[in-house]
């Protein structure tokens, strides 16, 4: 089986054989895909156990890193992006002179 290479190009049409599920196994973790293609994907991975495996590991890795980078910006840090947001917001709400 090939490794995990993630791809925005959309899947053919078809069954989706091993090497086209782990090429696009992250768009279908992050529900990036058509309803075809979310469908032809669950098909073939509740016939594949090894690719099925691949998606399990895929999103445990994903729930890991996510519970690990919790770092929350310094208060400073946040305030200042917040006015450069409002600062933004105003410039596009308001009309040019």
């Amino acid at each position: 089986m090939n490794t995990i290479a993630p791809t925005p190009e959309a899947m053919p049409e078809g069954p989706v054989d091993c090497r086209e599920a782990m090429s696009h196994l992250y768009r279908y973790i992050d529900n990036e895909m058509t309803l075809d293609e979310l469908e032809r994907m669950r098909t073939h991975l509740e016939k594949c156990s090894e690719c099925h495996y691949e998606m399990i590991t895929a999103q445990d890795l994903r729930r890991l890193l996510r519970r690990s980078c919790i770092e929350r910006a310094p208060n400073e840090l946040r305030k200042r992006v917040a006015a450069k947001i409002a600062e933004l917001r105003e410039e596009v709400t308001t009309p040019a002179s």
